[in-house]
């Protein structure tokens, strides 16, 4: 029967891949995000609060700050914006300079280890070196914006994978010379004493004039949570729905249209004592053997769309990992089944209302 309308046939499994694919790939990309928001808060981040200074201060103004209740770890960080220069190819961008062992914020390499900030030079986001087309190993010309303004070729010494901003990462020290100054540092990282009140410690940095801002790393995480969650939740309903009404109908049109075809042959079996549960399962067998191929395809398209979707979401702000969870196939493979499952129930109904006794009627 499946072979019987070859179009209408191929038009069902299209259909149940079209719905597969679209479920799949929706899903995979809330994975992706929600990776990227782990990686980002947790992996990479550590400290509690981040202190921002009016502008580069020395050692003396972290070891004040580090001097304060609650707090039990601090760590400097300075931050330049620069413009970095390749031939042609030009961005303007934040160079992040950390101390030489990095413990509140540590970017990671390829391999997932925690980088080395190189003594002169830099290390670039993967999506940076690829807009200034220049690899490991290649040079770049480096002008800060603040300072000096001195621009000179610093080499870059590696690449690594980065979902947020394109901030590139060197030494310090070696960003501090660059500025015509000895070690300053405008971003103090600290970590606080784990059940002690933050409002204290809020108070003393608020009185302090060099303090123009301060961040909670948990609180931003826990909003962009909250933001991105509801935004992926209420879209994943939404395509969990539209996939869903794409194979119900496909399914539930495809046997309509095979049972008013096939009335008199339904007829017959009735005849011959087969009961509607019988029957049903002979569409069912027709059916789910045919978007049972249509799913399968349509992961192999998910899985496809999935990695389009992410290169579409691969901007200078902020990208999203391909992420494709083996036990997320065996999801869509399960609900896309039961979708089709509550289809043939509405076929067993048809059939079983189905007046076969005029059917098998020979007209006159």
């Amino acid at each position: 029967a499946i072979f019987r309308n070859p179009f209408r046939s191929s038009v069902s499994l299209l259909a149940a891949a079209i719905a597969t694919a679209l479920l799949l790939a929706t899903i995979c990309l809330n994975d992706g995000m929600n990776y990227m928001m782990e990686y980002q808060f947790k992996r990479i981040s550590h400290e509690d609060l981040s202190i921002t200074l009016r502008e580069p201060r020395g050692v003396g103004a972290w070891t004040e700050l580090a001097g304060l209740p609650t707090i039990m770890q601090a760590e400097p960080q300075l931050a330049v914006m620069c413009v970095l220069k390749n031939g042609p190819f030009e961005q303007r961008t934040a160079v992040i300079g950390l101390p030489d062992v990095p413990r509140l914020y540590t970017p990671l390499d390829l391999a997932g280890r925690p980088i080395v900030p190189p003594d002169a030079g830099l290390v670039l986001p993967e999506k940076l070196a690829e807009i200034l087309h220049v690899e490991q190993g290649g040079l770049v010309r480096l002008r800060p914006l603040i300072g000096r303004r001195k621009e000179v070729a610093a080499p870059v010494v590696s690449t690594i994978e980065t979902f947020l901003g394109l901030s590139a990462y060197c030494s310090m020290a070696y960003l501090s010379r660059l500025l015509g100054e000895q070690l300053v540092a405008e971003t103090i990282l600290v970590t606080t004493q784990p059940g002690s009140p933050d409002g204290r410690l809020m108070k003393d940095l608020k009185k302090r004039p060099e303090v123009v801002g301060i961040g909670d790393r948990k609180r931003s995480f826990d909003q962009m949570v909250q933001t991105m969650g509801e935004f992926m939740g209420v879209f994943l309903f939404i395509m969990v729905i539209f996939s869903g009404i794409i194979a119900f109908g496909s399914v539930l049109n495809n046997a309509l249209v095979s049972l008013s075809e096939r009335q008199r042959e339904v007829g017959t079996f009735r005849v011959l004592g087969y009961s509607p549960g019988q029957i049903t399962r002979l569409f069912t067998l027709e059916s789910f053997i045919l978007n049972g191929t249509g799913i399968f395809i349509g992961l192999i398209l998910g899985i496809w769309m999935t990695h389009l979707l992410v290169g579409i979401y691969d901007t200078d702000l902020y990208r999203f990992p391909a992420i494709i969870y083996p036990s997320r196939l065996l999801i869509v493979t399960a609900l896309m089944f039961v979708i089709v499952g509550v289809a043939q129930i509405a076929v067993h109904r048809l059939i079983r209302a189905l007046n076969w006794l005029d059917v098998i009627k020979v007209k006159e």
